[in-house]
């Protein structure tokens, strides 16, 4: 089971991801993509504060994938392993559990002409090119909390926008969390994943022109009782 999620601005179309079980493994294929090493966080305290610029990431990446063992991989364009972290076992799933946060963009390398398969997208206003993505897998009995703590000093009064999306796969549900705004266009030309693991993450907390602005931190999430 599979599904691809693109962007629409305009009369343009740009592909974001592939998002694909096979047995009990999940893979995302995210389009014309660089990605931040787990390394890169290693020595640095909750609640820093980062300035991410495409200098600052690794290769291209093929595939992120999460598989039934507790395993999580990213292997780049040759196939071969980059970086390997350890988390909750996708198989038999019993918590919400975070995968990934992309930031997307109407870049050039993720330009296509025809739409094909399972699908849905995004239109994008005039004065949006890109979406930040929240990826998580949770049981299908979960009703989510999900709480990202950080401040956003929103002076020139920029529109925030948030949208929610559930994928049912056939062992757990993938939920997917987007965020805007129209504070300024990215000029980057490559789209950006950040692996999460359980000890240390980051918050996106702006994009900017050139540069992602990020604090290090743990993403929260659990259960409601309600």
């Amino acid at each position: 089971m599979y599904w691809r999620i693109y962007l629409k601005s305009g009369a343009n179309i740009y592909k974001v991801l592939k998002i694909e079980q096979k047995n009990d493994d999940i893979y995302i294929f995210p389009s014309n993509s660089l990605y931040l090493s787990h390394d890169f966080l290693k020595d640095l305290t909750f609640g820093e504060e980062l300035v991410i610029k495409e200098s600052y990431l690794s290769d291209k990446i093929n595939h992120y994938s999460a598989h039934s063992s507790g395993e999580r991989h990213i292997k780049d364009l040759e196939n071969r392993t980059v970086e390997i972290i350890y988390g909750d076992h996708i198989k038999g799933l019993s918590k919400p559990t975070p995968l990934i946060t992309m930031v997307a963009s109407t870049n050039k390398g993720s330009l296509v002409k025809n739409v094909k398969g399972r699908w849905f997208g995004y239109n994008l206003p005039n004065d949006v090119n890109y979406l930040i993505f929240e990826i998580i897998a949770y049981p299908f009995s979960s009703i989510l909390q999900f709480n990202q703590s950080f401040q956003i000093n929103n002076d020139e009064k920029t529109r925030e926008s948030f949208d929610w999306k559930v994928l049912n796969m056939s062992n757990c549900n993938i939920g997917i969390i987007t965020r805007s705004s129209n504070n300024a266009k990215t000029s980057i030309p490559v789209n950006i994943l950040f692996e999460h693991s359980p000890e240390k993450t980051i918050i996106i907390t702006r994009v900017g022109k050139e540069e992602v602005l990020c604090q290090v931190s743990k993403i929260s999430i659990k259960d409601s009782p309600f």
